[in-house]
């Protein structure tokens, strides 16, 4: 398939997502991570968010905090989850480990790019950013009001698609309150009868406008024919090379993913690739698109 310009992020395929900001290659989901990642090359920036116990909006996947180091309890900590603190406990005093540096929790430098971000903080460091953002497992549709107004309030048009993993009521709700201004994802329940239908050919019928299809990489589960179908119905293809249950990540290692790896993947004409390893799935998309891509 011909590369296109992409209908939810409007610049042409494929595109490269910074998983967390690029988990392996620089510390997840803090300033230091997203601004390797943009110097990197990556085009969207991906980002969680959870609630911690007061409720407040913080940027990271968790729910655990094991590769961060606390100015409280971190010597025996108790406490595991975000959402087991108040954003008090957290702000100014929480600072993520680099994943491939040899830091412990004793060493991790406590320096501001290294902080938890909330999501508003987050939105004001980077204003211009394109962003795909996920709703984590404690969201409910009691946070949608706030969660809408802090994207509303921080130049709603760069967020261009809003996810949960397995909360569809919830995607519903967030759909209904914003008149489908944002583009969003399919759970794993709806990604699984798509694929059905995919094997029956019957998916391309369907309505996918403004709808981000992210799927696992390998190729039985995410396969050419499925993706065009999702194009053909004006939905949108993104792979995932990063681990998510049952299916091995392909950019684990230093070094991954392997180039025949990635370029099988973008060979089935995919709209995206989300990566934890930005800079060198950059490498290979450059080389994609210089030696084998389609014409536009």
């Amino acid at each position: 398939m011909a590369r296109r310009i992409d209908p939810i992020f409007g610049i042409q395929t494929p595109i490269l997502f910074a998983h967390r900001g690029g988990a392996k290659e620089a510390p997840e989901s803090t300033q230091a991570g997203f601004q390797h990642a943009i110097d990197s090359g990556t085009e969207v920036l991906e980002l969680d968010v959870q609630l911690t116990r007061d409720e407040e909006m913080v940027v990271w996947h968790g729910p655990k905090l094991d590769n961060v180091r606390l100015a409280i309890d971190d010597n025996s900590r108790t406490r595991t989850n975000v959402n087991e603190y108040d954003w008090g406990e957290l702000k100014d005093k929480a600072w993520v480990m680099h994943p491939e540096n040899g830091e412990t929790l004793q060493t991790v430098p406590q320096h501001p790019s290294r902080l938890l971000l909330t999501l508003e903080e987050f939105l004001a460091m980077y204003p211009n950013a394109k962003l795909t953002v996920e709703m984590k497992e404690h969201f409910t549709p009691t946070h949608l009001d706030r969660f809408i107004d802090i994207l509303n309030n921080g130049s709603p048009d760069r967020v261009k698609v809003v996810a949960s993993s397995r909360n569809e009521t919830l995607l519903n709700v967030f759909r209904e309150k914003t008149g489908g201004r944002f583009a969003t994802n399919l759970p794993l329940y709806s990604l699984m009868k798509s694929r059905v239908s995919a094997a029956f050919g019957t998916l391309r019928n369907q309505f996918l406008y403004n709808r981000a299809f992210e799927l696992p990489h390998p190729r039985l589960l995410a396969p050419r024919t499925m993706i065009e179908q999702v194009r053909d119905a004006t939905g949108c293809s993104y792979i995932f090379l990063t681990h998510i249950p049952l299916v091995k990540a392909l950019d684990a290692e230093k070094g991954s993913p392997s180039a025949d790896a990635l370029f099988e993947i973008l060979d089935r004409g995919v709209d995206g690739i989300m990566t934890d390893r930005p800079s060198r799935v950059r490498q290979l998309m450059n080389e994609w698109i210089h030696f084998r891509s389609p014409s536009v």
